[in-house]
């Protein structure tokens, strides 16, 4: 390994640290406008309910974001991402939790359904440049 490739290597860990935060303010930003419909805040902390159907939504958003992204064969940075994201709804400890559990949920008839509405969302938002909402009509169906 030469100096020169060093600077590379150092080049790509900025630009792929700077995906990892686009792509997270963006799966943030689409969430937080649900929120703040649900709570009347754009502070995610506590937004949302402990719910398998909602962590399969975010798990949709955040992995269909990243299919689509430079950084779609990245573990790490959808892990790093996901986490994040989970955290930032959910507190440090709980949404660890959340996140550690997917592998052991992610097949339940819930998270499913939520991940499949989370990724058609930012599907349709991308192509159709349709809002989402999945959230907001979530919670307002199960609290009917």
């Amino acid at each position: 390994m030469g100096i020169f490739d060093f600077f590379k290597n150092k080049n790509n860990k900025n630009t792929n640290d700077e995906l990892v935060e686009k792509i997270y303010d963006d799966v943030m930003t689409v969430i937080q406008v649900q929120c703040c419909t649900i709570t009347g805040t754009l502070a995610p902390l506590n937004a949302l309910p402990k719910d398998e159907w909602i962590y399969g939504y975010l798990f949709g958003h955040v992995d269909y974001y990243l299919q689509v992204s430079k950084l779609k064969d990245d573990e790490k940075a959808w892990g790093m991402i996901a986490l994040r994201v989970f955290r930032s709804y959910y507190g440090d400890k709980e949404g660890t939790e959340i996140f550690r559990k997917i592998s052991s949920i992610q097949k339940n008839k819930s998270f499913v359904e939520g991940r499949k509405l989370g990724s058609k969302e930012i599907i349709d938002l991308i192509k159709k440049e349709v809002n989402p909402f999945g959230i907001v009509s979530y919670l307002h169906k199960k609290n009917k």
